[in-house]
């Protein structure tokens, strides 16, 4: 096989199991042996097979590979870290065997995808093909959801047999409401939660925009996902799209390419709006209605989560209780809480695997702190995106998003703007 035939199907493999992670969903699946297999799962089996052929017997791939962990060192140094201290830990769990699958499943699935994803070659074609297949998952994520909310239930309800589920698989059809409305889910691979989704595709989607052919296609799907965003009344979505907001506003006034005088009309119509509803809309009580007597930043359920981490952690601060033990400890979710998530990812990781795994993941997401005052031009819109997921954690694990984060992580910071927006290609062949 010629090594741009290689290319092409290595890159199409990718794009596929990116698709299949993140529309089907992951409870869609057949038992062989001891294994489920659902559809991303034998995606990425052909992907990861296919990769480590090329790894092995061709010499291109080991040198684009070399070179990106070269170029990025520190980076996939921290990175490195963090998967290794973690199966240090593993080795201190209170249950071994447990976390060694739990922790097994999380490295393969992440490690390799970094490692695949570094692996592609910065070619226009690849890119794109990459960006075209995001844009059917984002429209197809979009429909999901919008059928979820004119269904009031699961869209895929009627094509399973519940009764050939596990408890966990059936609660992923069970309806989530706050206030009365349902809490959006749009249940992709594991499943996905639809406001992690959200916050994490608009900054790619803005990111991409020159890929995707026209900014007016962005918008619009942007508009469709804060649109039903809004549907699932979740206040750290909520947060993080007033961020988002924020930062769009910001820039804009600090863009060179804006009219002056459209400036001023902006900061006077903000002002004006701003006056007219805090004079006319009690913020408070509003707030309080849309999350269903809820105050925003008040929740007893995350704040018994982090009390009884503590009492925990005294016995277990270095080395935490378990890869995927944290959640059973605390007695949260499904199976007594074997399948559960803590709202915390930096509460999970410490009592997961202790306060070095902990601090490993915080230089990561310092690395791309530091990063976004280096970059330029569209890659801010990408790195600021990250940098407002980082702060979605503190409320919501982030279990069920693993690997589309490290995907986005690694693919944003190699596939730089400037190259992209340029037109500058290196096929590195």
């Amino acid at each position: 096989m010629k090594i741009s035939a290689y290319y092409n199907w290595l890159n199409k493999l990718l794009c596929v199991f990116l698709l299949t992670y993140i529309l089907v969903p992951g409870f869609i699946s057949v038992n062989v042996g001891f294994f489920e297999l659902s559809a991303s799962r034998v995606a990425f089996i052909l992907l990861l097979v296919f990769w480590l052929r090329g790894l092995i017997f061709t010499r291109s791939v080991q040198k684009i590979l070399q070179s990106r962990l070269i170029q990025h060192q520190y980076f996939f140094k921290l990175i490195f870290l963090f998967f290794m201290l973690q199966w240090v830990m593993v080795f201190q769990s209170v249950d071994f065997s447990w976390s060694f699958k739990r922790y097994l499943n999380f490295f393969i699935y992440n490690f390799f995808l970094i490692l695949i994803t570094a692996s592609i070659p910065l070619q226009e074609k690849y890119v794109k093909e990459v960006v075209r297949f995001f844009l059917i998952a984002v429209t197809g994520v979009i429909l999901i959801a919008i059928a979820e909310i004119l269904m009031g239930t699961n869209p895929f309800l009627p094509f399973i047999n519940l009764e050939s589920l596990n408890e966990f698989q059936r609660a992923a059809f069970r309806e989530k409401l706050r206030g009365g409305d349902r809490r959006i889910q749009a249940t992709f691979s594991h499943p996905l939660s639809f406001g992690q989704f959200v916050v994490l595709i608009i900054p790619v989607l803005i990111f991409f925009k020159k890929e995707l052919l026209t900014k007016s296609r962005v918008y619009i799907l942007i508009f469709f996902l804060v649109s039903v965003a809004l549907f699932i009344k979740s206040r750290a979505v909520l947060v993080i799209l007033i961020l988002w907001g924020g930062y769009a506003f910001g820039k804009s006034l600090l863009s060179k390419k804006v009219n002056p005088s459209f400036k001023v009309l902006m900061i006077m119509g903000m002002l004006l709006g701003g006056l007219v509803f805090l004079n006319t809309v009690n913020i408070s009580e509003k707030l309080d209605e849309y999350f269903g007597g809820r105050e925003l930043l008040d929740d007893d359920n995350r704040t018994n989560q982090i009390e009884g981490a503590w009492t925990i952690l005294e016995e277990h601060l270095l080395t935490g209780v378990g890869f995927g033990k944290g959640v059973e400890e605390l007695g949260y979710g499904t199976s007594g809480g074997a399948r559960g998530t803590i709202d915390n990812y930096f509460l999970t990781l410490i009592l997961d695997s202790g306060i070095l795994v902990l601090g490993s993941f915080l230089l990561i997401l310092l690395y791309v702190y530091f990063k976004y005052f280096k970059v330029r031009g569209n890659s801010k819109w990408a790195l600021m995106g990250l940098i407002f997921f980082s702060v979605n954690l503190i409320s919501l694990s982030l279990i069920e998003v693993h690997t589309l984060f490290y995907f986005l992580l690694t693919f944003t910071l190699i596939y730089n703007a400037e190259a992209v927006q340029s037109g500058y290609y290196t096929s590195q062949l």
